[in-house]
């Protein structure tokens, strides 16, 4: 069978990060792009956070979509153009990172991006891990994190893309059940749209300030996915088209999303869904959805980690997305300083830019982020003149620093040192 059978057998990726040549690629995805990243999106942990806009930052529910789904549209962007390098280059994500940050800088990046996704699939274990507590309070935590871990891993198809592909589809389709039985019964229990409404800020600064803070954690929760946007589609052609690329994984993303999250926006609108949110977070609220069932459950620890990973997520995916989109348009385009990409050198740190450019930009676009922050435990001083709580304008602050600086700064490093 040889080395590589044995791992695909193993449901292993064979292949580590080396450059996908051209004679190895297919063409095959179409609309399992699509499901693919529909599937990954069809998350419980997206609900409580269509519960925030009303319940926490006191957004009125029309309020809450609106500012959700804009917000939402602009991370998937994000995502959406990370995506169109795996095609074009054969690369994985963190590699491409090199041709700006240089092999040390992209190192950095790498390790910020492995504790991104180590904390969102700690927070993914732990949820379904609740949820089955939920449903059964004599199973502990840690017997549903198991079950979750283990359940479907039994699965063995010819490659490893096929396996995490079916390994979604069916992980999910519990949360496809859960979603249309919370619907139904809070239907059933009643909602109330403009139950909110008298709550909300007037308008102006402060209703503002109510939704860009909103407005980030959004952002945060769809652009989460650029650090590995090009991993999925670095086995595909290079002629594959970059519409088709685009537009499916946009909608993979932006739909799933928006949809869980008008369920938890929804949810809080129901007048004894939103007594229990004041009485017990989220928590309260799903307990009410699984009431039928029995069960309780406590998820403040989820919800924790959840604002933790978000942060992260938006420090990552500012002014990193914005430093790589530079570097494509402007100095790796056809007629540019550098005129497209090398892939004879994406592991030879001598041939790779130096990185300073990019890692300079980057922490002086952390102070951009420190400045328009506006958190419970930290208000910056331009997020301050917001609102009494502030408005938060990290993750827009970053992207700006970051647009700003590279540019010249690239320019300067590739006429020093010529890459």
């Amino acid at each position: 069978m040889g080395w590589d059978g044995c791992l695909m057998w193993a449901v292993v990726e064979a292949r580590g990060i080396e450059r996908v040549p051209e004679s190895e690629r297919q063409n095959k995805h179409s609309i399992g792009l699509l499901l693919l990243w529909f599937s990954v999106n069809i998350a419980l942990t997206t609900i409580p956070l269509g519960m925030l806009g009303q319940q926490i930052f006191t957004l009125s529910f029309a309020d809450t979509v609106r500012t959700m789904l804009g917000f939402l549209i602009i991370g998937c962007f994000c995502v959406v153009f990370i995506a169109t390098l795996g095609p074009k280059t054969g690369m994985r994500t963190m590699v491409i990172t090199r041709y700006s940050y240089g092999y040390w800088g992209g190192a950095i990046i790498s390790l910020l991006n492995v504790l991104t996704q180590l904390g969102l699939s700690v927070i993914v274990v732990i949820l379904a891990g609740q949820v089955l507590h939920n449903i059964n309070t004599n199973m502990l935590l840690v017997v549903g994190c198991y079950i979750r871990l283990n359940l479907f891993y039994w699965i063995r198809l010819p490659t490893p893309l096929r396996t995490l592909r079916m390994d979604s589809y069916d992980n999910n389709i519990p949360n496809d059940l859960g979603y249309w039985w919370t619907c139904w019964y809070a239907h059933h229990s009643g909602f109330d749209i403009n139950r909110q409404k008298p709550l909300e800020d007037p308008p102006g600064r402060l209703r503002a300030a109510d939704a860009l803070s909103y407005g980030g954690i959004m952002f945060a929760s769809s652009s989460g996915w650029a650090p590995v946007a090009a991993d999925f589609n670095c086995r595909l052609t290079s002629n594959t088209p970059k519409k088709k690329i685009f537009w499916l994984t946009f909608f993979g993303v932006l739909l799933p999303i928006f949809f869980v999250g008008i369920l938890g926006a929804a949810l809080v609108t129901v007048p004894q869904y939103s007594e229990a949110f004041e009485e017990g977070d989220a928590a309260g609220v799903l307990k009410k959805g699984f009431e039928p069932w029995g069960g309780g459950g406590d998820f403040i620890l989820v919800l924790m980690a959840l604002s933790v990973v978000g942060n992260n997520t938006r420090i990552l995916g500012c002014f990193w997305i914005v430093i790589v989109t530079e570097e494509h348009y402007i100095f790796r385009r056809k007629g540019g300083m550098l005129g497209g990409y090398d892939f004879r050198v994406y592991d030879s740190p001598k041939e790779l830019p130096l990185g300073l450019a990019a890692i300079i930009a980057s922490c002086i676009s952390v102070a951009g982020i420190v400045i328009g922050m506006a958190q419970v435990w930290f208000i910056g001083p331009v997020a301050a003149k917001i609102g009494p709580f502030g408005g938060d304008l990290g993750f827009e602050f970053a992207a700006v620093f970051a647009a700003v600086l590279f540019p010249p700064l690239r320019y300067l490093e590739i006429r020093r040192w010529g890459r």
